[in-house]
């Protein structure tokens, strides 16, 4: 696995991880047959099927999300729930990870937090194909 990642592989992983909750939420809400992949000739399903690129994309990050978190220790795990999804929904769609210093009741240093938070990016990033 390679640990130097490009910008945009970089941001592209720190989206998918604050987007998780929501993403999951969104595609647990889809029916079964259309998660599935499976459609009916129905003009639901027609419009379903002009935007399952989105779903493709989603069910690739959440893959991901869940395949990196499956790597992680359960207490890095906390802190990573912590640090990229419990953020509070903000006016704009523009999200950034919470601070370290809100985690200091975890139990981690500052230093050992960023560690685990690059190590679950780079997870991530691995997991979506980023070179």
């Amino acid at each position: 696995m390679k640990d130097k990642l490009s910008r945009k592989a970089w941001q592209r992983a720190i989206n998918a991880l604050l987007w998780y909750p929501d993403n999951k939420a969104e595609y647990n809400a889809l029916p079964g047959d259309t998660r599935d992949g499976a459609f009916d000739p129905t003009g639901k399903a027609a419009v379903e099927l002009a935007e399952s690129m989105r779903y493709q994309t989603i069910k690739q990050e959440i893959t991901a999300v869940e395949a990196a978190l499956a790597h992680l220790h359960e207490d890095q795990r906390v802190v990573i729930e912590r640090r990229f999804f419990n953020i509070p929904k903000g006016e704009g769609v523009y999200r950034k990870p919470r601070q370290y210093d809100f985690l200091q009741d975890i139990g981690f240093s500052e230093r050992a937090m960023r560690r685990i938070s690059r190590k679950a990016v780079v997870y991530v990033a691995y997991f979506l194909g980023e070179k």
